[in-house]
Parts: structure tokens; C-alpha cells; sequence
């Protein structure tokens, strides 16, 4: 089962592909490099 953390983090990547927000959005959302957001 997902934590809370967890289902956010996949909320916010998937409105990434989906072109909704920016990969550097999402990097400053959980302090992660624009690398590890493109991994995800």
C-alpha cells in the first residue's frame, strides 16, 4: 500500500506528462534534482 507522500509524488508526476506542470516544478515541489523527477 502507497503512503500519503507517495500518492502525492505520483499526482504531481503524472500531471507532469500530462503537461500540466513542469519537471522543475515538481523537482522544487520535493527538493529533487530535474534528474530524479525524470527517472520517475
Amino acid at each position: 500500500m502507497l503512503k500519503q507522500k507517495d500518492l502525492k509524488r505520483a499526482a504531481l508526476i503524472v500531471a507532469c506528462i500530462k503537461g500540466q506542470c513542469t519537471i522543475k516544478y515538481v523537482a522544487a515541489a520535493f527538493r529533487f534534482s530535474k534528474r530524479r523527477v525524470e527517472k520517475y
